[in-house]
């Protein structure tokens, strides 16, 4: 579902436990429940979402 996600350019619930957020930066953070927070830059997130588009983490 993340990688859904950062293909569309999408925010929104990562099943129940996480959340992607969309900062007015233009920062990515994924939280979880209790609040922690793994925060990308706008630059690392582009290059995170080209390299799911480019096929990069596809486990076959």
């Amino acid at each position: 579902m993340l990688l859904e996600l950062a293909l569309s350019g999408g925010v929104g619930e990562l099943g129940e436990a996480l959340m992607l957020e969309r900062r007015r930066d233009g920062d990515i953070a994924v939280v979880d429940r209790r609040g922690i927070e793994l925060l990308f830059t706008a630059p690392e997130w582009d290059a995170f979402a080209k390299g799911v588009a480019d096929g990069q983490f596809d486990l076959e």
